[in-house]
């Protein structure tokens, strides 16, 4: 795998610092916001290779952000995983038509999202998500 690096965008501080020590036990580098802004901040400064994002933050929700990011030349190659409680499809076809590479619906197994972490990372840059109907990679 090598030490990739993940941007987690959560606003509940408990539970991102949750996926921060599962993330980190499996051998990723992390990094952390907690709004939208701050995710699109970090993002441009880090470049880390995958985001997991919450889709409900309290500056913007997920869809927005992901636009954002694939209309910044420095960030529109990230794949985006975007993680919600939502269960309307309307919110995963939104995530995925600004550009996610997968949606995940809270709660999901922790072998899940490690697996969806790998593959995406596997998918290469060049790859693109938003053309696969059920978001996978």
């Amino acid at each position: 795998m090598g030490s990739k690096t993940v941007l987690i965008v959560e606003d509940h501080p408990d539970f991102r610092e949750f996926l921060a020590f599962v993330l980190e036990r499996s051998g990723y580098f992390v990094d952390k916001a907690r709004t939208g802004l701050e995710a699109i901040d970090r993002a441009r400064a880090t470049s880390p290779d995958l985001i997991l994002m919450d889709f409900g933050l309290p500056d913007m929700i997920g869809d927005k952000i992901i636009m954002r990011l694939k209309a910044d030349p420095s960030t529109k190659k990230i794949p985006v995983i975007l993680i919600t409680g939502y269960t309307d499809a309307k919110v995963t076809k939104l995530a995925l038509g600004a550009g996610a590479a997968k949606v995940m619906i809270k709660p999901f197994g922790l072998d899940k999202l490690l697996d969806a972490i790998k593959h995406c990372l596997s998918c290469g840059p060049d790859s693109d998500p938003g053309v696969v109907e059920s978001g996978d990679c």
